[in-house]
């Protein structure tokens, strides 16, 4: 029984955790979704935010841009500040080809695609990007009103090997179709 009552104990204990880590990274988030919309209405050149946030609800390409490589910035300086095994972040786009936009496809949801480049991956690291999956979600469908949306951040994470032997997404850093974006660096 006292094995049971420990076991119960660390479950309540890592959900606890858990709730406290994601309470703060819905905060995190939700003033970084703030501060991104009103650098997408700088750049845009409004100072109405009604306006931006009906530009972004219906989809602009532009509007979209702006407020994902802010929030990529803010992004990449948290995954920095928390994690010093990661040497760089890269923001890329590869939601739509060439022939999607000119043959009029429907384009997927709009996503937050990170390059995540460190010295060697971690389950921790995993783990946190997971939460602020998560917490990305829930604060851009309350800004933005999305209901649905299952996803916003899609992050790679390669490590060292994987880029001095050019493997799997570390191939983005010398493509010539899709070249991400350093947005931090250590």
């Amino acid at each position: 029984m006292k094995r049971k009552t420990e076991t119960v104990q660390k479950v309540q204990t890592a959900d606890a955790d858990l709730q406290l880590v994601l309470s703060n990274a819905i905060g995190m988030t939700e003033s970084a979704l703030e501060e991104a919309v009103d650098y997408c209405g700088r750049k845009m050149g409004t100072d109405d935010r009604q306006t931006v946030v009906e530009q972004l609800k219906q989809g602009d390409r532009t509007a979209c841009g702006y407020l994902y490589y802010h929030l990529a910035g803010q992004v990449a300086e948290w995954l920095g500040a928390w994690d010093e095994s990661i040497k760089a972040v890269y923001i890329y786009d590869s939601d739509a080809t060439a022939e999607d936009v000119c043959f009029g496809r429907p384009e997927t949801p709009p996503m937050l695609h990170l390059l995540i480049w460190v010295q060697r991956k971690t389950n921790a690291l995993d783990a946190t990007l997971g939460v602020l999956s998560r917490a990305l979600v829930q604060s851009y469908t309350e800004l933005l009103g999305r209901p649905g949306l299952e996803h916003l951040l899609d992050a790679q994470v390669v490590d060292d090997n994987e880029v001095n032997n050019n493997i799997g997404y570390s191939a983005l850093l010398c493509s010539l179709h899709t070249c991400p974006i350093r947005i931090w660096e250590r």
